[in-house]
């Protein structure tokens, strides 16, 4: 019964997370897509960029929701997690004065403090797969009644 509610609170925190950049990208959009056009590496992309992220983010958030689909929510989540820590640990080392293409509280953070807040809710979409995976793994051999 922990495991799950730990699983919930990790599928919540994702949530919360994906439904508050995707409603932010999309309200000022011309804004986050000005923000990946002065992105050297995303610039090329810029204009489809736009629209797959948030889209993915409210999708992934509907997956996070649904009992049935949290396991594949909790997979796309830390796909897209490692994604997005991946190009702020290149912006980091490689890159110049790159625009943070995020909405809202986010973009306020350094990109030091962002890296660090997406290591965490990348750690947050693992934990709630690892913890899945232990459900699943112990409902197949039958030792699932004490969850």
């Amino acid at each position: 019964m922990k495991r799950l509610i730990l699983i919930d609170i990790c599928a919540a925190l994702l949530v919360l997370l994906f439904l508050y950049t995707s409603i932010m990208k999309i309200s000022d959009y011309h804004n986050f897509l000005d923000q990946l056009e002065h992105s050297p590496q995303l610039h090329p992309y810029a204009g489809l960029i736009s629209w797959v992220v948030p889209v993915a983010e409210i999708a992934i958030t509907i997956l996070l929701i649904i009992p049935r689909t949290k396991l594949i929510g909790l997979l796309l989540a830390f796909v897209m997690m490692l994604g997005f820590t991946f190009y702020v640990f290149y912006v980091l080392n490689y890159a110049h004065e790159v625009p943070c293409a995020c909405g809202g509280v986010l973009s306020g953070m350094s990109w030091q403090n962002h890296l660090i807040f997406n290591l965490i809710y990348t750690g947050i979409a693992l934990l709630g797969i690892l913890l899945s995976q232990n459900i699943l793994m112990r409902k197949r051999s039958g030792k699932a009644e004490n969850l």
